[in-house]
């Protein structure tokens, strides 16, 4: 290593920006922080009079190959650092904490180190040179989160280079007027890790940070072949919603750049005018907005209560359309403080004082009357039909009990609606006309509630029911559907299973729909797209065969096929 030129390097970046390192130290979180901040990121105009010139410096000293290796000899690599903005990079150190080598992890990561030559020079040049050209080449124009992942045996070596390398990185880009949010982590020995990285040729620590977000997402929420393709900033967006916090994922600096994207108040501005274009923010309750992923797409998910219903609308981070809209009623929630037990806790009291056994207890349905502040529930159990109301501590207010010979054991709510009725009710709540009806597939089920889902015009409807038929919850999603397709041209079972067997024929032969049986077709979206899922069971040479599909609802081409024979 060239020691005058490094010298030369490090003095063309105290020339070019004002000395001012202890008075950025000072603000800067201590790493070891793993809150995030709260204060909105923002990613200001560059100013680039000041440090063109060290940009340039460093970019000739080293793209020249002034900094030089260290005469061919291998040298053991003690700890490697990898940054990832989209851009993905890799230093290899020594135990002394000189780089090794510097390769790029992707093709965005060739561009940025280009010619440059870093073997032997120290951590900070490097580092410097590197954000500075990601600088150059535009990628911090939207966006401010890099994420510095350290792999090194030795915790005490983790501990000294991801403070160091998180300080330097935050330094460099608040010289470019560019405030960080750096996430930092320890690689682990994480097999799933490595096989993301392998399979969608992204960096294991980008692959560590999305087992992270698919471990503590909702079951199905994510898929990692989707997050892989995000950038580091949009991860950082879903991990702010996930509100995580461990000892081996840690933030410092700003929240992610929302610069890409509308923004909060243009989201929530979209989603109350969407319910009414004269609603503002000070007519509703309890409102809140965060970033979030799905169907492929950035989304601003928006909650609030508004005349006793719970809205949550998605909203296209990119443009304000909205993606996904759903509605249920306001629900009382128990306050532990006073005393008040939950819905769960009052089932409880009721399995206790009939005496139900641990293995015939029912689900049952309990009602809340928002006016008198009252629990109440409705069924019938070993031929007796009760009502029961209870105060929020549990206390009994009235009970009844009527015996009711024919009703068959336990049976909840005995006022409940038929399913054609609760079908009526569900077209009703969401405008499909009366001629379109007859041609929509409809999934109806009853478990205390009822739940009925079905496919019409561009949406996906799913709406639960009271076993009264009152109306509780609406959700709204809009799907792919192909420009000619008018509303309510979704077929019958008959016809899937046709179109399955048409299609498959050429695979498996001809399969007589005689000889079809346990067939079952649920409606469902998949990225965004409405699906069927087609099961059914079928016999052939004395084997069952069992076939699994899905199919374009709109179009009924088959989108997957498997078929097993049954064991």
């Amino acid at each position: 290593m060239n020691r005058k030129t490094e010298k030369e390097v490090r003095r063309s970046f105290a020339d070019a920006t004002p000395n001012n390192l202890e008075t950025i130290r000072s603000d800067c979180p201590a790493r070891a922080t793993a809150t995030r901040t709260t204060s909105t990121s923002s990613v200001r105009g560059w100013k680039w009079a000041t440090c063109a010139m060290a940009i340039v410096l460093v970019a000739a000293l080293v793209c020249t190959g002034v900094v030089l290796g260290v005469g061919g000899k291998q040298t053991a690599v003690a700890a490697t650092v990898t940054l990832d903005v989209n851009p993905s990079v890799e230093i290899k150190l020594d135990k002394t904490q000189r780089v090794v080598d510097v390769t790029a992890l992707n093709s965005d990561g060739v561009a940025i180190i280009g010619d440059m030559k870093f073997n032997g020079c120290t951590l900070d040049v490097a580092v410097y040179a590197l954000i500075g050209s990601m600088v150059t080449q535009g990628y911090f124009s939207m966006s401010n989160s890099v994420l510095v992942s350290v792999d090194s045996d030795s915790q005490s070596m983790y501990d000294e280079l991801v403070g160091y390398v998180t300080e330097k990185v935050t330094v460099t880009l608040h010289d470019r007027q560019v405030q960080a949010s750096v996430l930092s982590q320890w690689i682990q020995d994480n097999d799933v890790a490595k096989d993301i990285s392998r399979t969608y040729g992204i960096s294991v620590g980008k692959a560590q940070l999305i087992t992270k977000i698919l471990n503590n997402a909702a079951e199905g929420a994510y898929n990692a072949e989707q997050l892989a393709k995000l950038s580091v900033n949009d991860l950082n967006l879903i991990l702010e919603s996930l509100n995580l916090d461990d000892d081996v994922l840690t933030h410092s600096g700003e929240q992610a750049s929302q610069s890409n994207y509308i923004g909060r108040d243009a989201a929530i501005a979209a989603a109350l005018a969407f319910l009414d274009p004269s609603l503002t923010e000070s007519d509703v309750e309890r409102i809140s907005c965060k970033m979030d992923f799905e169907g492929g797409v950035m989304v601003y998910e928006i909650e609030f209560v508004y005349n006793g219903w719970e809205y949550e609308i998605e909203v296209n981070a990119r443009n304000g359309v909205i993606f996904k809209h759903e509605y249920e009623r306001e629900h009382h929630i128990p306050n532990s403080d006073k005393g008040e037990l939950t819905e769960e806790q009052i089932r409880e009291i009721i399995y206790e004082m009939l005496n139900i056994p641990q293995n015939d207890r029912k689900w049952i349905q309990i009602g809340y009357d928002p006016e008198d502040k009252e629990y109440f529930a409705k069924f019938n159990y070993n031929d007796t039909y009760y009502e029961i109301e209870f105060d929020l501590s549990g206390k009994i207010l009235s009970f009844e009990s009527t015996p009711n010979p024919d009703s068959g054991g336990w049976e909840v709510d005995s006022d409940r609606k038929t399913e054609e009725e609760i079908k009526r009710l569900a077209f009703d709540s969401v405008n499909v006309p009366e001629q379109d009806r007859a041609s929509i597939f409809v999934k109806c089920e009853f478990d205390g509630e009822y739940e009925v889902e079905f496919l019409y015009g561009a949406t996906k409807y799913e709406l639960k029911f009271y076993a009264n038929g009152t109306l509780k919850y609406i959700c709204e999603e809009n799907v792919q559907v192909p420009p000619e397709l008018k509303p309510g041209s979704q077929t019958s079972n008959d016809d899937i299973i046709q179109a399955v067997l048409e299609q498959i024929k050429n695979i498996y032969g001809n399969i007589d729909v005689g000889i079809v049986f346990d067939l079952n077709v649920e409606p469902d979206t998949e990225n965004g797209r409405a699906v069927f899922e087609v099961e059914f069971k079928y016999r052939d040479g004395g084997k069952v065969y069992e076939v699994e599909c899905d199919l374009d609802a709109f179009t009924l081409e088959i989108l997957r096929c498997t078929r097993e024979i049954e064991d």
